[in-house]
Parts: structure tokens; C-alpha cells; sequence
């Protein structure tokens, strides 16, 4: 039987149901957590997967063997549904039945990307539609691919491409596969909850809020509930612990049924019209939905604030509710919040954050700030709401001292210098290296060390004008085309008016302890054009990347804007 009507003129429901017999067992596997259900379904205690169904939505390639799952219902789509694709990639049909679901397929990471990041975070409908998945006991799991990996515009990867975090849908860490494990995981879970608490979980919309608690509560310590930990953008599958996650939903009982938190905006500063000397093109609000409101930070002021209720969250058995507002992600030294009405409310404060690492010392970085909202009914917490505020990385911006923004570059770029040939490079070290190169590196120094050392060297703004006699005499004699890639940098910074000729030799413009961010990016290049072109021309490259966002959320400019203020300002 197929079941199809619209919703919302978009969405359909729609499915075809295969019914275990009641007598059938849950699952066939030999695992110790399929070993715990069968035998809870066998005393009564345990609802199966009777009324459940799996939703693949990438033609088998990355498939849960329902041949192990009796009882799990399977989607089957029409003839016609294949031909015009609308069984693959991100699912747009809301579901009756309680459903988990899958699709390892992507794009390119410049062109759409993941399911996640084109179909449902880069606009506020999307994530509205992922909302009414969650409360309607439906789930699906998506491989994030390319768009959470370490690196830089795609040096190896993209770092978090994420404009948001969720509790709707459950990315998982990696490409086509990495999506499975949550798929057992989950038809475990859902076959481990008692029958009436399954029932009323149902009923009250709360299915997938309770399962993605669980989830998240078994993958870490629960003592990093309420941390980060728990709720990255992307989960990695060898985190998942089946066993634990099974026991934890059987051991819920009407009694003890977790709580639902939700959220809801009660002020924040307007986002200002378009002003002389600021153009904001796009909407700052990228969508507010009951368990998630997200922000891109698109004004001038250094601080974000906002107001946030969390006074539509329920038990439902009607306990009281003890509040927690964390900074999951972002630097927590600088966010703050005042919670009011004993915590009902939070006044939250983010300054703006450029892109850094997750954690302290984690090789991914992100552009995201996320504040984390919990509810604890004295049994169990809730599922988490979430308020996050995601700058753009084609942004570099320097505020002042007084936190008034000076200038911003609306095409900011990555750059470095890499190794073509490291005997090469080696020997030159050894050889004929500079003193003061051989300053930065230890004795034996190893390829570790002599990177360490040219970055240290990126970053010294005095660089060039500290060495420029010895470099003078290299320009002099190095080959016509080093020559000439090096003066062209150098003629930039003389046309930016960075650096300045005198009778003396060369200094720099501004005052050091004043150097915005594109200054000292602009320093730093010439640094970089002096060990590729200048002194290791055949054993180094010099490469420069624009930082890549989503155009989706921005129009990236070629321009750079400077402001000035008055003594009165």
C-alpha cells in the first residue's frame, strides 16, 4: 500500500510497509546488543522493530541488510520515482511510520557539497523541514564527505563547511559507508525501547529527540554531555557504543521519559540596513526553528547579542526543569552568558570569531560558535537546542582597541610556501644557509623543525627590512624570472604604501603594534616570495588559495574597505 498527499505544497508522505509477524525475532545478529533485544522482545519488554522503516536513498551503495532486521520495514519507490531520480540524496518526504534513513551521495565541495550543507543548512526552509522530520519520528544519516575534513580550501580539505549544528539529522565523519554504523545503531535503539514508552515517545513527537540524547549521552563519557565532545558536526563511527545505547533506551520507563527543550528568539539587536560605509546584502538570520537558531555574522559590530528563551521546553509528566546554557564550540573566555528567570532565558554575547581550531590543538577549524541549551528532568537530560553564529571565512577583519571595525577584506586568502624537492632543500640547509635562518632551527634539524622555521619566518613582519641588505645582494644575482616574481610582490607593498623607500633602505609604513590583519597577510607574502623566489627557489613553491565559502551565504567581492573615525567617535 502507498500512501501520497502533499504537505506544504513540497513534501510528501508517502511509504510501502513490510510487517514482521509478531512472532518473528528483532534481529540475526550474533552481536551482544542483538542478544539483549531478542531476549527483552521475548519477555515483552522490549517493542522491536514492528511499525519501523529503513529508507535508502542511494540505490544499495551504502545499504542496511534489513535481511538481518525482520521485523524493519523497507521504502520502495515506483518505476517512475527512479527514472526522475527523486530516490536519491537528501530526503524530502516526511514519513508516517517511524523511519531511519540513509544516503551516501555528495557533490563536489565547491559546487554543493554534502546532503546537509545544500539541501537543508544553508537556508532556513530546509532546516524547518528537517524540524518537522525530528518531531515526526523520522531520521536520516548523511556522510559529511569533504565538507568536515582538516585543511584549507582544499589543502588536504576544507575544515568545517557547516554554517550550523543540529539535533535533526546525524552527519557522519567520512565518505560513502561511514553512514552504516549508525544505521544499526539506531534500528538497535529503536527496537530497544519498551513498548508503551516507544508508544508514547511517538505520540508525543519525541522519538528522535530522546534517541539522538541517547545517541549522543553513549558515544562519549557522560560527563562530556555537556561539552563539545558530545555534540560535534560530524560523528565518527568508531565512536558509536550499540551495547550501551540499547540498555540506556530500555532502561527508560514511562516515569522517566526524557525532556524536550525548545527556544525561541525574545530580543536581539537588530540587523542595521544597509549604512554608507557597510553594505549587508544577505540576512544575517539563517533560520530560526525550535531546537536550532542560527546566525551569520554579517554587520560591523565586534559583539553579536541575543536573547533566548528556553520557556516553550516540557516534561510530560509535568516536572520541573533545571536549564543549562554551554558554549560547546567557540573560545568560552570570551562568550558570555547571563542566564534570567533562573534560567529560563540566557543573554548571549559572542564577539566576533574568526576561524580556529575546534579544540585546543585539534588539526580541524571551523568558522562556528555554538552555544548548547539542555534541560535536566532529574532523570535525563534533554536533547540539545542549539543558538550558533558562523562568521565568513572570505572575511578578514581588524578591529581597534576600542573593538570599532577598521578594515575588512572581502577576499581573504590562505597561503604558504611547499616543499618541491626536500634533498634539496636539506642540503641547502646544511650548506649554505643564511646565519640568521640557521637562527630558527635547532641543531639537526629535521623536515619538522625546517618547517617550524619557515613559518616562523612567514610570520616575522620585520623580516625584510631586518635582512634587507643581505637579500638586496641576492636579488642582484638571482635569475631574471626569480627576480622579477619577487620585485612584483615587493612593488604591491610599495603601491599599498605598506612599505616605504628611504635613503636608509626600506621600512615598513604603518606602526608595527597597528598592522591590520590584511598588512601583516600582506608582509607575510613577501616573506613567502623571499624563500621561493629568493632563497630556495628549486626546492620551494609558493601557493595562495581564496578561503572558500558556501556562495550560498555570501557574495564574495573584490574589494577591501578601510574605515576612519574621529576623535569624537
Amino acid at each position: 500500500m502507498k500512501l501520497i498527499y502533499p504537505l506544504l505544497g513540497f513534501f510528501i508522505f508517502g511509504i510501502s510497509l513490510c510487517h514482521g509477524e509478531e512472532s518473528t525475532p528483532v534481529c540475526l545478529h550474533g552481536r551482544q546488543e542483538c542478544a539483549f533485544i531478542n531476549q527483552w522482545y521475548l519477555e515483552g519488554t522490549a517493542a522491536g522493530n514492528s511499525g519501523d522503516v529503513y529508507d535508502n536513498r542511494d540505490r544499495g551503495h551504502s545499504f542496511l541488510d534489513v535481511m538481518k532486521f525482520p521485523q524493519l520495514g523497507l521504502t520502495e519507490y515506483s518505476r517512475a520515482e527512479r527514472h526522475a531520480k527523486r530516490d536519491m540524496g537528501g530526503q524530502t518526504k516526511i514519513f508516517k511510520n517511524v523511519t531511519i534513513g540513509n544516503s551516501s551521495t555528495s557533490a563536489e565541495v565547491t559546487r554543493t557539497g554534502s546532503n546537509v550543507r545544500t539541501m537543508y543548512y544553508c537556508w532556513d526552509f530546509g532546516m524547518n523541514f528537517l524540524y518537522l522530520q525530528y518531531r515526526s519520528s523520522n531520521v536520516h544519516i548523511y556522510p559529511e564527505h569533504r565538507d568536515h575534513d582538516p585543511g584549507h580550501n582544499g589543502r588536504p580539505g576544507f575544515g568545517d563547511l557547516f554554517p550550523t549544528n543540529s539535533p535533526y539529522v546525524v552527519i557522519s565523519q567520512g565518505s560513502s559507508g561511514s553512514d552504516r554504523p549508525f544505521l544499526y545503531a539506531f534500528a538497535h535503539t529503536l527496537a530497544a525501547f519498551r513498548p508503551e514508552v516507544k508508544a508514547k515517545l511517538i505520540n508525543q513527537g519525541l522519538l528522535m529527540p530522546t534517541l539522538q540524547m541517547i545517541f549522543r549521552m553513549s558515544n562519549k563519557s557522560a560527563d562530556d554531555y555537556l561539552s563539545g565532545k558530545a555534540h560535534p558536526t560530524a560523528f565518527e563511527p568508531r565512536n558509536i557504543d550499540t551495547v550501551k545505547m540499547v540498555k540506556m533506551a530500555h532502561d527508560i520507563t514511562l516515569e522517566t521519559l526524557p525532556p524536550f527543550v525548545q527556544i525561541t528568539v525574545v530580543e536581539e539587536d537588530p540587523t542595521p540596513q544597509d549604512l554608507e560605509y557597510f553594505k549587508i546584502d544577505k540576512p544575517e538570520a539563517l533560520c530560526d526553528t525550535p531546537c536550532v537558531i542560527a546566525r551569520i555574522v554579517r554587520r560591523p559590530a565586534y559583539k553579536q547579542r541575543i536573547v533566548v528563551s528556553a520557556e516553550k521546553s516540557f516534561d510530560v509528566n509535568g516536572k520541573d526543569l533545571q536549564f543549562h546554557w554551554v558554549v560547546l564550540r567557540g573560545n568560552a573566555e570570551n562568550i558570555t552568558i547571563n542566564t534570567l528567570q533562573n534560567g529560563l532565558e540566557a543573554e548571549i554575547l559572542v564577539p566576533y570569531h574568526p576561524r580556529q581550531p575546534i579544540a585546543p590543538e585539534a588539526d580541524l577549524a571551523s568558522n562556528r560558535v555554538d552555544i548548547g541549551v539542555f534541560a535536566h528532568n532529574g532523570s535525563y537530560f534533554s536533547a540539545p537546542a542549539f543558538v550558533t553564529f558562523f562568521t565568513l571565512d572570505n572575511e578578514m577583519r581588524t578591529y581597534d582597541d576600542q573593538k570599532r571595525l577598521i578594515e575588512i577584506w572581502y577576499d581573504a586568502r590562505d597561503q604558504g610556501v611547499e616543499v618541491k624537492d626536500w634533498n634539496l632543500l636539506l642540503q641547502a640547509f646544511k650548506a649554505d644557509t643564511p646565519s640568521w635562518v640557521s637562527s630558527f632551527l635547532p641543531q639537526d634539524s629535521g623536515k619538522e623543525h625546517i618547517l617550524q622555521a619557515l613559518n616562523t619566518i612567514k610570520d616575522d613582519t620585520s623580516f625584510y627590512i631586518d635582512h634587507a641588505a643581505f637579500l638586496e645582494d641576492i636579488i642582484d644575482h638571482c635569475a631574471p624570472q626569480q627576480k622579477a616574481q619577487f620585485l612584483a610582490v615587493r612593488d604591491h607593498l610599495l603601491a599599498l604604501k605598506l612599505l616605504t623607500k628611504t635613503d636608509k633602505g626600506y621600512v615598513i609604513t604603518p606602526q608595527q603594534n597597528s598592522l591590520t590583519s590584511y598588512e601583516r597577510y600582506q608582509l607575510a607574502r613577501l616573506n613567502l616570495a623571499i624563500l621561493a623566489h629568493l632563497l630556495y627557489p628549486q626546492s620551494l613553491r609558493y601557493w595562495e588559495t581564496r578561503n572558500f565559502v558556501d556562495p550560498r551565504l555570501t557574495t564574495v567581492k573584490s574589494q577591501r574597505n578601510v574605515f576612519h573615525y574621529s576623535k569624537q567617535s
